[in-house]
């Protein structure tokens, strides 16, 4: 489907959008229940433990990467198909990442598949690139 290209001027002509997203955060907050930020502490507990991304996140991302890559796919294709493919725009992807390799984590990620499993976000995804936002 073509896409219709409206001429940019202004103030805001020549800026790079960036949008921060907290995708894989979100994503399990709202598919496992009772699941809070690291610094919040009214989600109660579980064995002793706080229900929260910083001792639940990395067991709930590794189970749900699949679901969380389409969520940035749905992303992708909804910036195209409104900003277009032809501007620059950066995604500030998971800025809270490194919380999920943390000791307190149930099943922490390692360095290693962390770094592999933020690469394969946009990665496994090929479409995406020829979307033109990655």
């Amino acid at each position: 489907m073509p896409i219709a290209f409206v001429a940019i001027t202004g103030v805001l002509s020549k800026q790079v959008p960036v949008i921060v997203a907290y995708v894989s955060a979100f994503y399990v907050k709202r598919h496992h229940g009772n699941l809070c930020d690291c610094n919040v502490n009214r989600c109660g507990q579980t064995n002793g433990v706080p229900n929260d991304l910083c001792n639940f996140g990395a067991q709930y991302i590794k189970q749900d990467l699949a679901a969380i890559t389409n969520v940035y796919k749905l992303y992708a294709q909804g910036y195209a198909g409104c900003y277009g493919t032809t501007r620059p725009i950066v995604f500030e992807m998971e800025p809270d990442w490194y919380q999920y390799s943390g000791n307190t984590q149930s099943t922490p990620l390692t360095k290693q598949e962390a770094g592999s499993k933020a690469t394969a976000l946009p990665a496994r995804r090929p479409a995406m690139m020829r979307i033109g936002i990655w």
